[in-house]
């Protein structure tokens, strides 16, 4: 159990009247400004750990962008070096290529309307 402590006018008896009334309402302002602060502070101390814990985050993420950059270019590189052999080695254009394409998918759709007509 709490002691007891001495009121205010039992503190201090040169106050009375108004200048208790100030006095207590001074303190209690006081008390709950200190209760404040204190809840601000553990809202910064929760804030700054979540910072951190971003912080970290984005630079996990950032190092795995990196090595993805790293193999999306090397993948790049490699596809034009195999294209550049085809193009030489077929000794085709782009656009013969896609003439051929355009071709290939025309038969294919025949041969499809030709089966679905003759079952």
């Amino acid at each position: 159990m709490r002691p007891t402590t001495a009121t205010t006018a039992q503190r201090y008896p040169g106050l009375t009247g108004r200048g208790l009334d100030a006095y207590s309402n001074a303190n209690l302002v006081e008390r709950e400004n200190d209760e404040m602060v204190r809840a601000l502070i553990g809202d910064v101390r929760a804030l700054k750990q979540r910072t951190r814990a971003m912080g970290t985050e984005v630079k996990r993420h950032n190092s795995f962008l990196d090595v993805m950059r790293g193999q999306f270019e090397s993948t790049t590189s490699a596809l034009g070096r195999v294209m550049g052999k085809l193009n030489h080695a077929g000794g085709w254009s782009s656009m013969a290529h896609l003439w051929l394409l355009f071709l290939f998918a025309f038969a294919v759709f025949v041969f499809i309307y030709l089966m679905l007509k003759l079952r």
